[in-house]
C-alpha cells in the first residue's frame, strides 16, 4: 500500500479538519465508524463509488497509527504565542514545535499593562 498520506488529507477548510480521502468529504472516522457498526468493506464501496480497498486500508492504518501521526503534525505546526504568555514558556514550547514565535520576536506591538491604580510610572 502507498503512504497514508497519499490517500488522507487534513484541510481546516474541509470537515473542521478531520482526517479526510483525498478528493472527498469522506472523514476517517466515518469509515472506521461504518466498519466498527459491521459494515462489510463490499458494503462500504457499493455505497461509496469513490472509495477504493486502499482508501478502507488507509483509514486503518491512519487509526493505528494515529498517535505517531499526530505527533509528526504536531511538529510540522507553527505557533505563535501572544503577549499573555510569558517569554519562558514560549521558549518551552519552542523546544515542542518547529516554529513557535512569540509576538514580541517579530515585532508585533505589545501593549504595556498598566499598573495598578491606573497609574503609569
Amino acid at each position: 500500500m502507498k503512504e497514508i498520506s497519499s490517500h488522507i488529507t487534513i484541510n481546516p477548510e474541509i470537515r473542521f479538519g478531520k482526517p479526510c480521502i483525498k478528493g472527498t468529504r469522506i472523514a476517517v472516522m466515518d469509515i472506521l465508524q461504518w466498519l466498527a457498526s459491521g459494515m462489510t468493506q463490499e458494503e462500504i464501496l457499493h455505497d461509496y463509488p469513490l472509495l477504493t480497498r486502499e482508501h478502507i486500508l488507509a483509514a486503518r492504518a491512519f487509526a493505528a497509527n494515529r498517535e505517531s501521526i499526530i505527533k509528526i503534525l504536531l511538529l510540522k505546526m507553527k505557533l505563535l504565542v501572544d503577549a499573555n504568555v510569558s517569554w519562558r514558556l514560549a521558549a518551552k514550547l519552542k523546544s515542542h514545535f518547529e516554529e513557535c514565535l512569540h509576538v514580541g520576536y517579530i515585532g508585533l506591538n505589545i501593549p504595556q499593562k498598566t499598573p495598578r491604580y491606573g497609574v503609569t510610572l
